[in-house]
């Protein structure tokens, strides 16, 4: 037993003394955890793991070429929708300052409402001042007003829609026009061009008897 030993021992101490280059002999106990595994070996692919995994999350990006839901999109100018009457270099205006077609709709809408309300405004002024024409005729104010409205009538029978149009418009109610269409009922008063029922004050002429007198077409 002691020979055994013996020789046991000197088997064991023999390649770890003479031969030190067969360190790579270690690799046969890989199975016991402490002596198998050492701590650097096994965080240097663990930074390299990480260095390549965000390079792997930034190459499919730029190969996408489908804007997002939410992305901001300018249409081509021949794209955008516009209402029905708006001159087409509103497209050109559009896309060169980037507009999206939402923005172009919200623009057009809110310079619609500016627009109606300026029109609301100005109609209302120029009633206003028309009133105010009619008020200056004093005591004759029905009998010119009577007057411009005949006088509408007579220049509907020449210009078919006439009438119409000044009352829908309502430039009828246009200080101007009011004073031109009661010129023209006065000029047609009874002798002139148009014959009414509105009685002239005594002594006074008309207009067509102060141009022809007694040779007046009519007499």
């Amino acid at each position: 037993m002691a020979e055994e030993t013996a020789q046991a021992t000197e088997t064991t101490e023999t390649p770890t003394v003479e031969t030190p280059t067969e360190q790579p002999t270690i690799l046969e106990t890989t199975t016991e955890p402490v002596a198998a595994v050492s701590p650097e070996p096994v965080s240097e692919p663990a930074q390299e793991a990480q260095s390549t995994e965000p390079e792997s999350t930034t190459e499919p990006e730029p190969e996408s070429t489908e804007p997002e839901p939410d992305a901001r999109v300018v249409p081509k100018p021949s794209e955008y929708e516009l209402p029905e009457g708006l001159p087409d270099n509103i497209r050109i205006f559009a896309h060169e300052h980037e507009f999206t077609q939402d923005q172009l709709n919200a623009s057009l809408g809110f310079f619609s409402q500016y627009m109606q309300a300026n029109e609301e405004q100005y109609t209302q002024a120029r009633r206003e001042l028309g009133q105010a024409v009619v008020k200056s005729w004093g005591a004759e104010a029905n009998t010119n007003k009577a007057l411009a409205l005949q006088a509408t009538q007579l220049l509907n029978e020449e210009i078919p829609g006439f009438s119409d149009y000044v009352k829908k418009t309502g430039v009828i109610d246009d200080p101007y026009v009011i004073q031109a269409l009661h010129v023209v009922g006065k000029w047609g008063q009874e002798g002139g061009f148009i014959t009414t029922g509105i009685p002239r004050p005594p002594g006074e002429k008309s207009v067509a008897d102060a141009m022809y007198g007694d040779s007046h077409p009519q007499k």
